[in-house]
């Protein structure tokens, strides 16, 4: 009897399973008719539920072409090709984050805020780290550059117990709409700017517009060698032992080189007083450090217009 009963309901799970095909054939089927008739639609008619633009909108939207680098659909910045020009904005990718920055001086009158202003992997959190004298590991610490990277908002760090604020501005795009982002980040109500700079090359277009703005408005602007120590290390010690001004010729030729490469890219004169070097301190070596903080120190609060 209990074979029986096996034997039914093995034919009966049998069939079942034989009448479920033809139904899941048809729902695949009729899944895919909808996808396609979907896609069809949104093609010839647009995405449904969106209202279609007046002719006077059609007339005054821009038209933005891709460019090199960039996809063809999105407009997003694809692969960078090896050969590409890193330091000048893709065509047709006039670009910057448009959330308001919470860390903009505007929403801090009181403060005497000093923004550093430059490009990612500049050296500016640990120029921070050095100014404030703390350990890259501190819970306070600027972050580093990995981190900083993707920062879209500017981090605010106190200089000791000062009403002084070193104000690190976002990562600063070469795509980026320099006149957007100055907007964005509140740029000219800075108190001073300071451009940590480290690369062996002028910077961006997108910066050295930044940098044009904050001169034009006459807010203090300084410039900063921020590895100093890298490039000490990098000559041998031989070398480094054989002339007695060894340091000196170098902060020397360093300086003349950020001057150079600063005024081609604003087009305008700097002075050398306002051009640094900083680094991890070496052989009780400071560089600049202890002139970069009585500087600051010395940072007071701008009148604003309005």
């Amino acid at each position: 009897m209990n074979c029986l009963y096996d034997g039914a309901a093995a034919i009966g799970s049998a069939v079942a399973y034989v009448l479920k095909q033809p139904l899941r054939l048809i729902s695949y089927f009729c899944g895919r008719a909808v996808a396609v008739l979907s896609a069809v639609k949104k093609k010839l008619f647009g995405t449904g539920g969106e209202s279609q633009p007046s002719a006077t909108d059609l007339n005054q939207r821009s038209v933005s072409i891709p460019g090199a680098g960039q996809s063809p659909l999105t407009g997003e910045p694809s692969v960078m090709p090896e050969n590409a020009d890193r330091s000048s904005p893709a065509a047709g990718h006039d670009v910057c984050p448009k959330s308001p920055d919470p860390g903009s001086p505007v929403n801090f009158p009181r403060c005497i805020n000093i923004g550093f202003l430059g490009a990612s992997y500049g050296g500016k959190s640990a120029l921070i780290n050095l100014l404030r004298e703390v350990d890259v590991n501190a819970t306070d610490a600027a972050r580093e550059t990995v981190v900083c990277s993707k920062q879209r908002d500017t981090q605010r760090y106190r200089l000791n117990k000062t009403p002084v604020y070193l104000c690190e501005l976002p990562e600063i795009k070469a795509d980026y709409n320099p006149e957007a982002m100055a907007n964005r980040s509140g740029l000219l109500a800075y108190d001073a700017v300071i451009v940590p700079h480290c690369f062996n090359k002028a910077p961006s277009d997108a910066i050295a517009t930044m940098i044009s703005q904050v001169k034009e408005a006459g807010i203090p602007l300084y410039f900063v060698y921020t590895k100093m120590d890298n490039a000490i290390a990098s000559i041998r010690s031989e070398e480094r032992k054989s002339s007695p001004s060894f340091y000196q010729d170098l902060a020397t030729d360093v300086k003349a080189q950020i001057k150079r490469d600063f005024q081609d890219s604003i087009g305008s004169e700097l002075s050398d007083d306002n051009i640094f070097i900083s680094g991890f301190p070496s052989d009780s070596r400071e560089f600049d450090l202890p002139q970069l903080k009585q500087l600051l120190g010395n940072v007071q609060k701008r009148a604003r217009n309005g």
